[in-house]
């Protein structure tokens, strides 16, 4: 914890400490239970929160500075003060020194009764802003040994979350490539098959038939994805196996899905990339929903409607499993 003393009084205090260990115990959180998108949360706030521990402690420090300044000039207004007031008992003085003949000395000793009360006064006024002066001098330099304070735990206090956000980067780094590696132990479990491509895929039994999401939840939950058939190649490939399957009337879901509207439907793949319009049937490009391939039609993409429950489906392997 960090005290900084204002020229009013106030002390502020800034919680750095506290801040550090929710970060820290955030972070160890991370490394040991791994629970998907609640930790993106976690991080978020983290990220969000050490953002705002930095701008928190910038703002402290230009105000230390602001606050800094502004006892420099109101020292500066008062020595200008106590240079007027001396100038005026110079000035006093020496009209007062200026009557020396005899006639005048009755009006010179009035004149010096007059002023000497003026005088007095003004060597009080003198004294006391003297005396301000070096107030204000000594909390000055008290100010400037804490904002120098200040920039110290400002620069550890940027270096510490700095090491903080590299640990987290890395703990999410180990934490994905360990659900990489979890995700393709369960694919290469599957009975997958090679295609002309070379490329694994596993094509659904007649008892897994359903809608598109079914099709979709169905790999990714035994590490693999709905089918990309980007070109030419591939489309042949997965269309030519699924006529030895002996299921020639049957629809096979793939991953393409329309992402835009009745006009423009905009199918794109599983990845956002759009599907080419050269590998769709003949005036089939429409706002159905979702694609399939139908192994008694030639090899060519098909809008079909996403809740049709009763197609197939087609995984392929990630490419960071092979």
């Amino acid at each position: 914890m960090i005290r900084v003393f204002t020229k009013n009084g106030i002390w502020v205090l800034l919680c750095f400490a506290a801040t550090f260990n929710r970060v820290t115990t955030n972070t160890e959180g991370i490394g040991n239970s791994f629970k998907g998108d609640s930790d993106r949360a976690a991080l978020q706030q983290i990220a969000d929160e050490m953002k705002e521990l930095v701008q928190i402690s910038d703002q402290r420090r230009k105000q230390e500075l602001k606050e800094a300044d502004e006892r420099k000039e109101w020292a500066t207004s008062e020595q200008d003060t106590m240079k007027a007031v001396s100038d005026g008992v110079k000035q006093v003085a020496k009209e007062i020194s200026g009557l020396r003949s005899t006639a005048d000395r009755t009006q010179e000793v009035e004149m010096a009764e007059k002023y000497s009360s003026e005088i007095k006064a003004m060597q009080q006024q003198v004294s006391i802003l003297a005396k301000k002066t070096e107030e204000l001098e000594l909390q000055n330099q008290e100010a400037m040994k804490k904002m120098e304070l200040l920039q110290h735990n400002f620069s550890e206090t940027n270096q510490r979350l700095l090491e903080l956000a590299n640990a987290t980067g890395k703990l999410w780094q180990e934490k994905e490539a360990h659900e990489t590696n979890k995700n393709c132990t369960k694919a290469r479990l599957m009975e997958l098959t090679t295609a002309s491509n070379g490329k694994k895929y596993y094509f659904s039994d007649t008892s897994k038939a359903g809608t598109w999401t079914d099709a979709n939840d169905w790999c990714e939950n035994r590490g693999l994805y709905l089918a990309t058939l980007k070109n030419q190649i591939d489309l042949d490939a997965v269309h030519q196996k699924t006529k030895t399957l002996n299921v020639n009337y049957w629809w096979w879901w793939v991953s393409a899905k329309s992402e835009g509207n009745g006009e423009d439907p905009d199918y794109r793949w599983r990845d956002g990339s759009k599907v080419e319009e050269n590998m769709w049937a003949a005036d089939n490009y429409n706002a159905q929903g979702c694609v399939a391939i139908r192994t008694a039609k030639n090899s060519s993409l098909y809008s079909v409607r996403c809740n049709d429950n009763s197609n197939y489906f087609i995984c392929e392997l990630p490419i960071e499993c092979y």
